[in-house]
């Protein structure tokens, strides 16, 4: 079923995607990326009947055999991050990172930077979680200069519209949809783009989810992820270039202790994912 806000999933520009060396129409090349995307979701104590809130979006990567989530690192600000979880492959519970990854350069860890990277990479090789919810970057280097795209996409879960609400007994996150065209940033280490129209809702709570950018070919689009939202208006949204978190990924110097690969925190399910 069509979501309230369809006509802020396509654009007139984009009929067809290429995804893996196939065309696909836009709309199902779509459902598949929003897989990627998940809510930035955080256990809660003291909730036994609603055990998690939501804070943000996040954007599920594949890398070189290893499974990761990344964040904004503003939305965590009330949470401990270690509380950050990912449904299980069942769905019927939720599990914690093997750890979280900061971000730094040339050793120094760095708070301006504002993403949190958290390895899963355990907790999917184990079964627990769906692999095919990764969005594979293994070929995408963390030195490349891509281009200008003709288009950009981003993608996340707005507070408004994918609320936690206490008094229920099920969530069902939809993904929202975003597509703009590159403009020059106003924000130091950001890039940016203006939608192709205003956003028909408040994107508050995007941040974290992933941004795309497409390549106008002759009778589809190439795409390529590149950054996570940082912050986001009806108009511009800012996004964090993808390649400085793909060189963190691979020094991972930084991180914050684990409770242990086979000690997961475990947190049972609300509704369906």
């Amino acid at each position: 079923m069509r979501d309230p806000f369809w006509e802020a999933r396509t654009s007139q520009y984009v009929q067809a995607i290429k995804l893996y060396e196939k065309i696909e129409p836009a709309y199902s090349a779509l459902e598949y990326l929003s897989k990627a995307a998940t809510p930035g979701r955080y256990q809660n104590s003291g909730y036994p009947e609603f055990p998690f809130s939501k804070s943000g979006s996040g954007f599920r990567i594949k890398r070189n055999d290893r499974y990761f989530a990344i964040t904004s690192r503003h939305q965590v600000r009330e949470y401990d991050p270690l509380n950050f979880i990912l449904p299980s492959a069942c769905k019927e519970f939720s599990v914690s990172p093997d750890r979280i990854i900061l971000p730094s350069r040339d050793g120094r860890s760095l708070s301006s930077e504002d993403y949190l990277i958290y390895e899963y990479t355990n907790a999917v090789k184990s079964g627990l979680i769906d692999a095919s919810r990764f969005y594979d970057v293994s070929e995408q280097s963390s030195a490349a200069k891509i281009r200008a795209p003709n288009l950009l996409l981003g993608l996340g879960f707005a507070d408004n519209i994918n609320r936690v609400e206490y008094g229920r007994t099920t969530y069902f996150p939809q993904t929202n949809f975003l597509f703009g065209f590159p403009v020059l940033p106003k924000i130091n280490e950001l890039l940016s783009f203006r939608l192709e129209n205003p956003s028909p809702f408040e994107p508050r709570g995007m941040s974290g989810g992933p941004v795309f950018a497409l390549f106008e070919k002759e009778r589809f689009h190439d795409i390529l992820p590149i950054g996570i939202i940082t912050n986001a208006s009806k108009v511009i949204i800012n996004y964090f270039p993808l390649p400085f978190i793909l060189e963190n990924i691979e020094r991972h110097k930084w991180w914050l202790p684990n409770r242990g690969p086979t000690d997961p925190l475990i947190v049972k399910n609300i509704g369906k994912f």
